[in-house]
């Protein structure tokens, strides 16, 4: 992820989907989205950034017939050695809409969420340029 030039973020997430069947990986889907700005993913979900109590903060609707959504939150504090970050990335379900429902980010296929829990996750911020 780049923050800047100016007020655009730049992602690129690679997924992958673990199963009783085995491991399967996704394409790289990449975006350039401007802060506070609605936007579209490639995969047609509404998406917004913004910077919200020291967090870096994406709310994301799944769209296309889905339910649901995901909030993405990176936060980041100034340290004595620099900048440090944290990041979480819980689903949301959709009042009345029942379950979470979405396109698999591996294949497209539609899935719903029954139970998600992270493997591993590692934040890191540096400053280019």
């Amino acid at each position: 992820m780049t923050i800047g030039p100016g007020n655009t973020v730049t992602s690129s997430v690679m997924n992958t989907s673990v199963s009783g069947r085995g491991s399967r990986v996704g394409n790289t889907a990449s975006g350039t989205f401007t802060l506070g700005k609605p936007g579209k993913t490639t995969g047609g979900d509404d998406v917004l950034w913004i910077l919200s109590d020291n967090s870096l903060v994406r709310l994301r609707v799944y769209g296309g017939g889905s339910g649901g959504g995901q909030i993405l939150r990176i936060g980041l504090r100034r340290g004595a050695d620099g900048l440090h970050c944290t990041f979480s990335m819980p689903f949301a379900r959709e009042k009345g809409a029942g379950a979470i429902r979405k396109g698999s980010a591996v294949d497209g296929v539609p899935i719903e969420i029954l139970s998600w829990k992270p493997v591993s996750t590692s934040c890191q911020v540096s400053k280019q340029g």
